[in-house]
């Protein structure tokens, strides 16, 4: 009950774009010293129900676009007030994460907000990409997962090439985890463009990443 409230509350704040009282909720769970696995666990608890009714709010039109959007700037910037959290060991490699054509990157900031206090380590790629400059930054981050959000339908078709691009060479067997609007409208649409898996949220990411790489512990 007493992790319910602390999610509700973070819910409230974000959607009152309270920065002081965010900021004050996440101080309250975890700062500079605390370890992955109680940083998955906050996540768990707390971040990831606040995100995911925050999330069906919107999809039910009763949540603003605007009031996502500042959610994530203001949770990203609560959790950057702290240190950079530990992360995975070099044996298990970074994340990789970026956007396909387009440079709505609030869908990436909530994604990479979740897992970097799950205690995993992220290369932001930036937004706007094309398939093949996406593909070059995540080899030359030697990412263990890649993860590619999209807003158009178009943009999704070109995961197509982005799981061409990642098939060559050594890089064949590297993760491609999806998300954006077009799969959500369509959950066949990952298979058809060869991606490994999908997510409709940050909560998502954070559980499709253990999944593939084992817990931040």
């Amino acid at each position: 009950m007493v992790a319910k409230d602390e999610s509700t509350r973070l819910q409230q704040a974000l959607l009152g774009l309270d920065r002081a009282s965010v900021s004050a909720l996440v101080r309250g769970s975890i700062d500079a010293d605390t370890d992955a696995g109680e940083r998955a666990r906050f996540v768990d608890r707390v971040v990831s129900p606040a995100l995911f009714r925050i999330g069906e709010g919107w999809e039910r039109g009763t949540v603003a676009l605007s009031q996502v959007y500042m959610a994530g700037r203001i949770l990203d910037g609560a959790l950057r007030e702290l240190a950079e959290p530990p992360v995975l060991g070099c044996d298990r490699g970074p994340i990789a994460v970026g956007v396909l054509g387009d440079r709505h990157t609030l869908g990436k900031a909530l994604v990479i907000s979740v897992l970097r206090c799950g205690g995993y380590e992220i290369i932001d790629l930036g937004g706007g990409l094309t398939p093949e400059r996406f593909v070059q930054g995540a080899l030359d981050a030697d990412a263990r997962i890649v993860m590619a959000s999209v807003l158009m339908f178009n943009r999704a078709l070109e995961v197509s090439r982005v799981r061409s691009l990642l098939d060559r060479g050594a890089h064949r067997r590297t993760p491609l985890v999806v998300g954006g609007a077009p799969f959500v409208q369509d959950p066949t649409l990952a298979d058809r463009v060869g991606a490994d898996a999908w997510g409709r949220s940050a909560a998502d990411a954070l559980r499709i990443a253990r999944e593939l790489l084992g817990p931040a512990t």
